[in-house]
């Protein structure tokens, strides 16, 4: 009767240390959940510093565009005979060059964000 009574009583102690161990797992997973979410918050921040980054080389673009038009076109009004021409015609490979610049920092911008 001791003998069984014993047995029961370590096979009781038995099963109440592997539940010891199970918060020890679910705190590794809670672990491993909240870096998954400290990473994914890290992403984030670094999508929408991005994302500003870009709305701003996009507005610096359209200003590059809008000068770049008006050398353009005085260039054109040189060519046709108005009096007002253009003060450098040498900065047209200037605006491609900066174009080109542009380009290649919104494809790698549109590389790293999809």
């Amino acid at each position: 009767g001791s003998a069984v009574s014993g047995a029961s009583r370590h096979l009781a102690h038995g099963r109440s240390s592997p539940s010891t161990t199970i918060p020890k797992r679910l705190l590794t997973v809670e672990a491993l959940l909240s870096d998954d979410k400290q990473r994914s918050d890290r992403v984030k921040d670094i999508k929408s510093v991005l994302d500003y980054i870009a709305g701003g080389l996009v507005l610096l673009n359209s200003l590059v565009m809008l000068a770049q038009f008006e050398v353009e076109g005085r260039i054109l009004g040189e060519d046709i005979g108005m009096k007002d021409g253009a003060p450098w015609p040498e900065l047209s490979v200037v605006f491609m060059a900066i174009d080109i610049l542009f380009v290649v920092i919104f494809f790698l911008e549109w590389c790293v964000c999809e």
